[in-house]
């Protein structure tokens, strides 16, 4: 089931997003501001009462939303999960008046790469030094507009 996050859950979301980005993951401040801009934006899969993947996006001048993060539980990857939270964010952001979704991607994640690319997204321009301890990161947009899933 994907619903969106209440700030009780921010808790297991960080200890998640732990899971997913051990080198690099997102304090839970940071998760508690992100969910404070986009609560509708924010969203988890639960199943069986637990939360084992989560969606966090906001958007930036009221027409592009920015996927801030994606991550699933790596015991529950290639499930469907990823790609679900991503169906259910592309159509709230179509609703919140978004005509292009971006993210931003390690360009070494070839799971995430493939899941981005078989749903529409295409690769813009390398962002240097985006991570820490310098790696690049590889920004992707997919266009909203009308329906459309496809640039």
């Amino acid at each position: 089931m994907i619903r969106e996050a209440s700030p009780r859950d921010l808790g297991w979301i960080a200890v998640l997003e732990e899971k997913c980005f051990p080198k690099y993951p997102y304090p839970r401040w940071f998760l508690a501001m992100l969910h404070s801009i986009s609560p509708s934006l924010f969203l988890v899969y639960e199943a069986d009462g637990r939360i084992i993947g989560y969606a966090s996006t906001i958007i930036r001048r009221r027409i592009i939303c920015h996927l801030m993060s994606l991550c699933v539980e790596p015991s529950m990857r290639r499930r469907g999960v990823g790609r679900a939270l991503l169906d259910e964010t592309e159509r709230r952001s179509r609703e919140a008046g978004c005509s292009t979704l971006r993210l931003e991607v390690s360009y070494v994640n070839m799971p995430a790469l493939r899941l981005y690319s078989s749903l529409g997204y295409r690769p813009a321009y390398f962002k240097p030094g985006y991570y820490p301890g310098g790696e690049p990161a590889l920004v992707m947009y997919k266009a909203l507009l009308l329906g459309r899933d496809k640039l």
